[in-house]
């Protein structure tokens, strides 16, 4: 389990990176060069998205609302697809 969220988290960072290369290319590139690079760019991650499984997190807690200082018991599943 804990290797399926450590895969969320890293999915997480790449999208963060991709926007980041995103904008420094956005930034760097003259105006021309920009969308067609940026399109390849949002064409590529169209794809991935299609190609790749979507990963979801879903939590259960043992009650709906908690006191200061009580213990607080959940679960937690990392599902693919």
């Amino acid at each position: 389990m804990l290797h399926k969220v450590g895969s969320l988290l890293r999915l997480g960072r790449l999208a963060g990176f991709l926007g980041l290369l995103a904008g420094a290319a956005r930034a760097q590139a003259p105006a021309a060069a920009a969308p067609d690079s940026l399109a390849a760019i949002a064409r590529q991650l169209r794809h991935h998205g299609q190609q790749a499984l979507v990963e979801k997190l879903y939590g259960h807690l043992d009650r709906p609302a908690y006191a200061a200082r009580e213990t607080m018991w959940l679960k937690l599943y990392a599902v693919d697809g």
